[in-house]
């Protein structure tokens, strides 16, 4: 985990393994560890009430992508794979329990909708669609959850749109988190690993005057039986 100092204040940067279970240990050592004044993850505001529905059993069911699907696949030989991602989850229940505020970090449907419209072509969709195809074949050999997602995502984003479009997300996380460090003592940042060092770049550009990075870590849960 990145710790960024300024002004005496902190922001925690967690880099989690989307639907990986064990990031949820991680986001609850992360909690005890920092003590945060408010938890920000990188959903919408829509999505962030459709999360708590699911934490609290109102949803039964979710629908998964194909593209979900064969990421979730490769994921299992790291671990147990879920949806709603854990680290998500855990992040809600810790704010609940902990009593510390819960925010969505990412653009609302209407912004993303607009950023996805000026940005991502027909010729994108169709690279991207054939890329999905191809990565049903293919075989990730990297013994570590974090590097797998870092390769998947230079996999599927590589096309032009659909990177500018998680550049876009990047920008827009690390301005909602630069506001919640303006307003709080402490902020942690439960966000995906593939996006963390361009949100760390954006966040190191918006505060003000020096800036200390340092190193917490934060492990992974021992496997049963060592």
């Amino acid at each position: 985990m990145d710790i960024l100092i300024c002004e005496e204040r902190r922001i925690y940067v967690l880099g989690c393994v989307n639907g990986l279970l064990s990031e949820g240990s991680r986001v609850r050592l992360a909690v005890k560890k920092t003590k945060p004044s408010v938890i920000g993850i990188p959903t919408s505001p829509e999505e962030l009430v459709g999360l708590g529905a699911c934490c609290k059993g109102k949803v039964q069911e979710m629908v998964v992508s194909n593209l979900d699907e064969i990421y979730a696949k490769n994921l299992k030989q790291y671990g147990e794979v879920q949806v709603p991602p854990p680290f998500m989850v855990t992040a809600w229940r810790m704010s609940r329990k902990q009593k510390i505020p819960l925010k969505a970090l990412d653009m609302d449907e209407d912004k993303f909708a607009d950023v996805w419209v000026d940005n991502v072509s027909t010729v994108d969709l169709v690279i991207h669609s054939n890329r999905v195809r191809r990565l049903k074949r293919k075989k990730f050999k990297v013994d570590d959850p974090q590097k797998f997602v870092v390769l998947w995502d230079r996999e599927i984003n590589k096309t032009g749109g659909y990177m500018v479009v998680e550049l876009e997300r990047e920008k827009f996380i690390a301005e909602s988190i630069f506001g919640l460090w303006k307003k709080n003592r402490s902020v942690l940042a439960a966000i995906e690993v593939e996006r963390k060092e361009g949100i760390i770049r954006e966040l190191m550009e918006k505060l003000p005057g020096k800036v200390t990075r340092k190193k917490m870590t934060v492990p992974y849960p021992e496997k049963k039986g060592k």
